[in-house]
């Protein structure tokens, strides 16, 4: 079994569109047997941590407890929790411990996480390293993905942008239904 972390917004509330995704994306990982990683909080990290665990799915949420004092803990869906003191603890465990990545509902945040995978990805295919694969869903991803890779002369091809979570289910190995 392999683990997906997923990035997204905290802001995504139960019952907009984005919440119902991201429950579908987790549901859709944990059937096809993979465990998910998030950031353990509210919003799409939880969403995805609740589709997963309704299938049976682990759920891992990486929290940072000091980085966040007014957040009461981890979602009601995570499984295991790992507490980093930093964001760049944070960040690192996600991109050190998970095998693929899924990002979803953009934020300052996700976007933070989305630039480490991304950079990484780079790393590893100039040093001759296998690359985990990185799905980006939605277009605002796409826009972005295309301007940094033509401003910043960064290989686009590292991060797949995909339309639907069903999509990314398929790239991150396994089927969706």
């Amino acid at each position: 079994m392999s683990v997906v972390a997923v990035f997204g917004s905290s802001s995504v509330q139960q019952g907009h569109p984005a919440y119902a995704a991201g429950v579908d994306l987790g549901a859709g990982l944990a059937r096809a047997g993979h465990s998910v990683m998030t950031g353990g909080y509210a919003g799409m990290m939880e969403a995805v941590s609740r589709g997963d665990r309704e299938q049976g799915g682990e759920v891992i949420g990486v929290t940072a407890p000091a980085v966040f004092p007014d957040r009461s803990g981890p979602n009601p869906y995570v499984t295991l929790e790992l507490a980093a003191t930093t964001l760049g603890e944070r960040i690192d465990t996600l991109i050190e411990r998970a095998d693929g990545f899924v990002v979803m509902e953009p934020s300052l945040g996700t976007l933070a996480e989305l630039m480490v995978a991304w950079s990484v990805a780079h790393v590893a295919a100039s040093s001759g390293r296998p690359r985990k694969p990185i799905a980006a869903v939605g277009p605002t991803w796409a826009e972005l993905i295309a301007f940094l890779s033509h401003r910043l002369g960064a290989n686009a091809s590292y991060v797949s942008c995909v339309a639907s979570t069903e999509e990314a289910v398929e790239l991150m190995g396994g089927p969706s239904t």
